[in-house]
């Protein structure tokens, strides 16, 4: 008796989010224990998210494993957490996975958001403004990023089209993330 107590305490521990006083947990169904929502998202878990968020509202909690996660959807809603309450919203979860990208050190998967993380988005944003502010009057765009966007644009369609007519069908995964790494 006293083991199954214990067991049934340590699941309920487990698997309940601890929500400081006076504070709600967003709406959010049921989750398995251990596993939490990862069988109700499925292959396409974007159109699971949109039907709970239909059922839940635009905030919402799930359970990745045991930990939680809050979803935001709607245009108003996601605005108001990144754009009016950026430094609440800035942090990553630090999660399993993120630590294997990279050892954690990544930018975007680093759960930290403190100097060095302020000084490489910095560097990053900087760079940025300086592909896009800077334009040449004999280029077609209006800055330089725009051009290079397009160049691979053009690149990757010929090369699909091209694939197309040997082949008949492909997997345009790896063709879409070399596309991607070489615009970053």
């Amino acid at each position: 008796a006293v083991t199954t107590f214990c067991l049934g305490f340590w699941v309920v521990r487990v698997t309940r989010t601890w929500v400081p006083k006076g504070l709600k947990s967003p709406p959010g169904p049921w989750g398995l224990p251990f596993i939490g929502h990862v069988l109700t998202l499925g292959k396409n878990p974007h159109l699971s998210l949109t039907k709970l968020s239909q059922q839940y509202g635009d905030v919402l909690q799930i359970r990745i494993g045991s930990t939680p996660v809050v979803v935001l959807s709607g245009l108003n809603t996601i605005k108001q957490a990144l754009v009016k309450q950026g430094d609440d919203f800035k942090g990553r979860p630090d999660l399993y996975s993120f630590t294997l990208i990279a050892n954690g050190q990544s930018m975007t998967f680093n759960p930290d958001s403190g100097p060095l993380w302020a000084a490489r988005r910095r560097l990053a944003q900087n760079a940025l403004k300086s592909f896009s502010i800077a334009s040449d009057p004999t280029l077609a765009s209006s800055c330089y990023l725009e051009e290079h966007v397009s160049k691979e644009a053009e690149y990757l369609i010929s090369k699909f089209q091209k694939l197309m007519a040997e082949v008949g069908h492909f997997d345009p995964f790896k063709y879409l993330v070399v596309s991607v790494a070489n615009v970053i």
